[in-house]
């Protein structure tokens, strides 16, 4: 069962819905690790794509996590009209990763962060966020970034308690989060403060976290009800169903992009700058499909790119998964299998093997490679954080 979007936004307001860890079993403890040690076979690189590693090593890296981007949109171009004109341009210097599966459950938004950044499944019940805020044992991004001498920051204009992200980034790794009142300026928009306030925060920031940084920013716009104001929305849609509104929404948020691109050029840091784009769960596909008429074959997917700018575009069609972000980035930014092969649920989809490919009901896709492994996914996920197993000995 997904909670509708408001239906999960209410489920935050019970913190007593904070659970008390499980002490696993000898045996489930066991489990857990056999199921860690065999994932670890999947994090080798295919020689076509050894030559991407390390590529982000020494970057600026800004993570652009796009509130509901799908990736049917990615080019997407309804009456001649570009809504995403930014990324299209940005796909032919980018490592486009276009066969990565949405894999969130209950949580939602917090489902994608914790796949994202800490290759950890979502609980089949509830959001991990909430059930189990305080788990700090995961082999998270932020973390291992910080070991190799970056500044780790996140921002997201809404209120700092959203998803419990003030008790949840800090056990992440992160130094710095800035929510909505750390704002200097900002102008309400949708569920928080505008886009475009979100990157003009970040380039406030930058004069405050020395290089290296990695900063991730945690749009809001183009989340629902996707309501754009007349004097905002770039395109010309006709029609009342619900993906025109949202299409509008993350046209502007393109546009934003932009801005903070032309920014970072301003003041000579384009060239010492990668960004990752992600996207954190399905918009229309999932809240309104009956209404869906403008996107189709979106097949469960979410948008996955590295742009650096400069670079020879390449695309890996690998199926995979969001949980596979983390292996992947690890990869490009040059950091040892050795420091996280062992504690994450992804793989990497630089090698000669799939990816995760494995929905969020738990269905393994045709041809996965380790399928026995996929199908247990999500149950072992469920052991290991309900069992604080990440923070071992």
């Amino acid at each position: 069962m997904t909670l509708s979007p408001l239906g999960t936004h209410l489920h935050q307001v019970y913190d007593e819905l904070v659970d008390t860890h499980q002490e696993l079993t000898p045996a489930e403890r066991r489990r857990v690790g056999v199921w860690f040690a065999r994932n670890a076979a999947y994090q080798g690189v295919a020689p076509e794509h050894e030559d991407l590693v390390g590529l982000l090593a020494g970057r600026d890296v800004y993570l652009v996590q796009v509130e509901s981007l799908e990736q049917v949109v990615l080019g997407a171009a309804p009456f001649g009209q570009e809504v995403t004109p930014t990324l299209n341009r940005w796909r032919a210097q980018s490592v486009v990763f276009d066969q990565v599966l949405a894999q969130t459950r209950d949580g939602s938004s917090s489902d994608g962060e914790l796949l994202m950044l800490a290759g950890v499944y979502p609980l089949e019940s509830g959001a991990t966020v909430l059930r189990f805020p305080d788990n700090q044992g995961y082999t998270t991004l932020p973390r291992l970034l910080s070991q190799d001498g970056y500044r780790a920051v996140a921002l997201h204009g809404d209120a700092a308690s959203f998803w419990n992200r003030d008790r949840v980034f800090p056990h992440l790794g992160y130094e710095r989060y800035v929510a909505e009142d750390d704002f200097a300026a900002g102008t309400p928009l949708g569920l928080g403060l505008a886009d475009a306030d979100l990157f003009d925060q970040a380039l406030r920031e930058l004069d405050r976290v020395p290089q290296p940084r990695f900063m991730h920013l945690i749009t809001t716009t183009s989340h629902t009800p996707w309501e754009l104001p007349a004097n905002l929305r770039g395109l010309d849609l006709p029609g009342e169903d619900a993906t025109s509104p949202y299409l509008q929404t993350l046209h502007y948020t393109d546009g934003a992009l932009a801005d903070f691109e032309r920014a970072l050029a301003d003041r000579g840091l384009l060239e010492r700058s990668a960004f990752v784009v992600v996207g954190d769960h399905e918009g229309p596909q999932k809240y309104a499909p009956v209404d869906e008429r403008w996107l189709t074959g979106n097949d469960g997917r979410v948008p996955f790119l590295v742009h650096v700018p400069g670079m020879s575009g390449r695309t890996v069609s690998t199926p995979g998964g969001q949980v596979d972000v983390l292996p992947t980035l690890a990869q490009l930014l040059g950091i040892p299998a050795q420091r996280w092969a062992g504690s994450v649920m992804g793989r990497s989809l630089l090698g000669e093997h799939t990816g995760s490919a494995v929905t969020p009901d738990g269905e393994v896709l045709p041809g996965a490679d380790g399928a026995a492994l996929l199908q247990e996914a999500y149950e072992v996920a469920d052991l290991a954080v309900s069992g604080d197993w990440f923070l071992r000995p």
